[in-house]
């Protein structure tokens, strides 16, 4: 007698395949057809195979077989402008390093701020006998330095690369510190970053022009050339430049920071990618104003806010003032552990007078790459803007007010190794642009934007 066992789908006992009841059985035949016809409804037709069996089989052909020696031969050019141009791009970036190297190395040997004074050759020595020549210091007494004696976070790091710095660090060690200190800058900024991502991002978003005032124009034809104190007092004659006085002696200012083989640049935020206008017309320096993209110069220069030899920034009462009435006020005053009086001689009248500074404790904490220009600056505003009440999350700030704001807290300035030679440039003489012509009838810039809305900025 057959063993009844339960159909294992609907659970009867009539099992005619395996597990299954005859009903089931069949159920799963149907399913199983109409599976398979729908797959047939899927498949392409036989002519259609053929055509795709037939294409597969030319390209595998087409693979296999090795191309014609035109094509080959312009992929072997487009592959070598491709290694050329990035052979370019680096060896223009190592040449920028290599002089923002040799420039800074100056600045950390020759600047006698950067050296306690028992490292100081120069102690002792009357001021108009010191050269431009003269160091203050030499690469074998850093490396030998007592760490303890040394003050400043730049120096630091440069004597720590010195000695046990990696073989790329070794050969720019004071361009390693310099990155090294601009990093550490920005990253006790960036707790504001998060606070306004919003108004940090638009920040970042003006363009940052350079300004290099003077009393004559600088470029000859389509080129700007502007060189160092120090790059003229070596070279000035195969250079070109005519009459160059020899002898001269650096100011005190040089002596202290040693930063006489830079080119110095103001730096102020524009509306537009293209430069219609500056906000400046003038400096003591001369009303001629050579103007550059900061992407335009080494990438490798420095930005410091304020005077590095007095290690503060002059409050701009103007600008503070047009962005509101009262933010000057505010920002400096009595009492503030970061605002101090000092008497200088007017640059106009050559009397004396007395203007509210902000301080610095150390030269480095002034220091930035211009790589980290925007960031830097942005947060820097933001910091301020937040200490004083000025609601910057209310205010679609425009470049104008943003360049009140910059220029009357921290004054900032580009400090571009050794020389600027660029063929990218404007000039402009007070509010005109004389090179290259502005188009009749062509807006300025800085009026559109100066539209700085005054009344309630700040908060109440």
């Amino acid at each position: 007698m057959r063993k009844q066992e339960f159909c294992t789908s609907c659970g009867t006992f009539d099992l005619v395949s395996g597990e299954l009841c005859l009903d089931c059985t069949q159920e799963r035949i149907r399913a199983r057809l109409a599976e398979m016809e729908a797959e047939l409804a899927r498949r392409p037709p036989v002519a259609a195979v053929g055509r795709d069996i037939k294409a597969g089989n030319a390209m595998e052909a087409k693979l296999a077989s090795p191309p014609p020696a035109a094509v080959a031969g312009r992929d072997i050019k487009a592959g070598n402008a491709t290694d050329q141009k990035v052979n370019a791009q680096q060896a223009e970036r190592n040449a920028w390093a290599d002089q923002a190297e040799l420039t800074a190395q100056f600045m950390l040997t020759h600047g006698s701020a950067w050296v306690p004074a028992s490292m100081n050759a120069r102690a002792g020595k009357d001021r108009k006998d010191i050269k431009v020549g003269d160091p203050v210091t030499t690469i074998d007494k850093i490396k030998k330095a007592n760490e303890v004696e040394l003050r400043e976070p730049m120096m630091k790091r440069f004597r720590m690369l010195l000695l046990w710095g990696s073989r790329e660090e070794l050969r720019w060690p004071a361009l390693y510190a310099s990155a090294h200190v601009s990093k550490e800058n920005l990253k006790g900024l960036q707790g504001y970053k998060l606070m306004y991502q919003e108004v940090y991002n638009h920040l970042c978003g003006f363009p940052l022009t350079l300004t290099h005032y003077a009393d004559a124009a600088r470029h000859k034809g389509n080129k700007l050339c502007l060189y160092s104190r120090h790059n003229l007092d070596e070279n000035a004659e195969a250079l070109g430049i005519e009459s160059y006085p020899k002898g001269n002696t650096p100011s005190s200012a040089m002596k202290n920071v040693g930063h006489h083989d830079y080119v110095f640049c103001s730096i102020e935020p524009r509306a537009t990618v293209e430069i219609e206008s500056v906000f400046k017309d003038d400096s003591r320096f001369g009303n001629v104003c050579h103007v550059i993209d900061s992407g335009a110069v080494n990438p490798f220069a420095l930005l410091t806010l304020g005077d590095l030899d007095t290690k503060n920034a002059k409050q701009s009462q103007s600008r503070l003032s047009a962005f509101d009435d009262g933010l000057y006020a505010i920002s400096t005053a009595a009492g503030s552990h970061v605002i101090e009086d000092k008497v200088i001689n007017d640059a106009k009248t050559g009397k004396p007078t007395t203007i509210k500074v902000r301080k610095f404790d150390t030269l480095s904490e002034q220091m930035f790459l211009l790589k980290d220009a925007k960031e830097a600056l942005a947060l820097k505003v933001i910091v301020l803007a937040d200490w004083y009440g000025v609601d910057l999350k209310k205010i679609n700030i425009n470049a104008e007010q943003y360049n009140n704001l910059l220029n009357g807290w921290f004054v900032p300035q580009v400090m571009i190794p050794r020389e600027l030679v660029t063929e990218k440039f404007c000039v402009f003489q007070g509010d005109k642009r004389v090179h290259p012509p502005q188009a009749a009838g062509h807006g300025s810039a800085a009026a559109s934007s100066s539209s700085s809305s005054k009344g309630p900025q700040r908060k109440r």
